[in-house]
């Protein structure tokens, strides 16, 4: 099934092509994060700025509040970065 696309305007930081792509995007919502793929994603094409639909980043809002009963879940490391050692 094709995936429909949608036309977006230039970029507002340095005027360039905006392009739809399909990426992933770590989304927080405040205490919250979750992880998505294949996110609609508007993408400058010369210095990759991103740019979601405000439909998208509602979804994604939900989805992050209430994931549905089949995501998967991750474990990834939290490191507070003043505590990290300068000799890493």
């Amino acid at each position: 099934m094709k995936q429909e696309s949608h036309s977006y305007d230039d970029c507002h930081i340095c005027g360039g092509h905006v392009k739809e792509v399909r990426q992933r995007k770590d989304h927080y919502w405040k205490d919250k994060v979750a992880v998505f793929n294949d996110v609609p994603t508007g993408q400058c094409q010369k210095c990759g700025s991103p740019y979601y639909r405000p439909e998208i980043r509602a979804r994604l809002d939900k989805l992050t509040r209430r994931p549905p009963a089949n995501a998967r879940y991750i474990s990834v490391p939290l490191v507070r970065y003043a505590n990290v050692s300068r000799s890493i």
